[in-house]
């Protein structure tokens, strides 16, 4: 069992799993994959499946003696947060690697994510948000993001979040285009980001 830490929205190990997969990221990016050795090959094959088995069973719980301060509902709202960003975690991991059985396993996270998130009032996380916006597979999914946004900007009407909702429709409209246009593509959200313009602290 895992301890949530307020400040963060989850437990310290969710937390370095979410920076191993901006490392996995940024190897990419780099192209350093085209250079590795069959051993090395192996080896990274082998810490991807030790992080997403662990994402997949790993179980987070408040500190008890913080617990007894909180409300039933802030308990609630607080477990529901940080099984978010699991959620959220399993699928960044997904999407960076796009494994065989990615999709499979990425429409069933899609559903525990969406659980999730019905469950909050208002979704306090912008991180899990976006990953899972990214993710999106209809209409409907995407109507309930815009609406998620709608209640997170009347609560917190702050700067990042306009940025969050253009860069997720900009993302949106690019998938749009290529489907469109008769092409098959694993886009990738950071295909589509300019990091040398403002955005959110968590790209």
């Amino acid at each position: 069992m895992l301890k949530i830490i307020g400040s963060l929205g989850c437990s310290v190990e969710v937390m370095e799993f979410i920076s191993y997969v901006n490392g996995l990221r940024a190897s990419v990016l780099r192209g350093e994959s085209a250079a590795f050795t069959p051993d090395e090959q192996a080896q990274r094959q082998d810490e991807f499946h030790n992080v997403e088995s662990r994402l997949a069973t790993l179980v987070q719980r408040l500190d008890p003696h913080a617990g007894m301060h909180l409300s039933m509902r802030e308990q609630v709202r607080i477990q529901t947060t940080a099984e978010l960003y699991r959620i959220a975690a399993f699928l960044y991991l997904q999407r960076t690697c796009n494994t065989a059985h990615a999709e499979e396993l990425r429409s069933i996270y899609m559903e525990q994510a969406f659980k999730a998130l019905r469950s909050l009032e208002i979704c306090t996380s912008p991180w899990p948000l976006f990953v899972v916006a990214c993710e999106t597979e209809n209409d409907e999914q995407r109507i309930e993001i815009l609406q998620i946004l709608d209640r997170m900007e009347n609560t917190r009407n702050i700067g990042n979040l306009l940025v969050l909702r253009n860069i997720i429709e900009s993302y949106w409209n690019r998938k749009d285009l290529q489907a469109d246009i008769g092409r098959s593509s694993d886009l990738k959200w950071w295909d589509v980001v300019d990091l040398q313009t403002s955005a959110p602290w968590f790209i």
